[in-house]
């Protein structure tokens, strides 16, 4: 009796925002690099940084501080202007392009 009490209550409550309850996360540290407004910040996980908003740019935490490296390391990355794949040399440059990584290495010619 009590499953079917539980069922038309949340049957009731389902549509309605005001009874909406928060985006519940694991404690799971598994670090993200996110784009948040025009700030780039890491987050324990994808969960939590889904949960305020912010777009996942690649998994790790962030590492492109104010100079990026000279080595070449290529990722493949949405370049968020155009909205299409491109090459660039390293992890730390995709970020200050705020480029979503697809995956690592050159991207694949068309």
């Amino acid at each position: 009796m009590k499953s079917a009490i539980v069922l038309i209550a949340t049957a009731m409550f389902a549509g309605s925002a005001a009874h909406a309850e928060p985006k519940m996360c694991p404690h799971l540290v598994a670090p993200v690099c996110t784009l948040t407004g025009e700030a780039r910040t890491t987050f324990n996980n994808s969960c939590e940084a889904e949960r305020v908003g912010a777009t996942v740019l690649h998994d790790g935490a962030c590492e492109g501080g104010d100079m990026c490296s000279m080595i070449y390391k290529p990722v493949c990355g949405i370049n968020p202007a155009t909205g299409k794949e491109q090459t660039y040399s390293g992890i730390c440059v995709s970020e200050h392009a705020n480029a979503k990584i697809t995956h690592d290495g050159e991207c694949k010619a068309p």
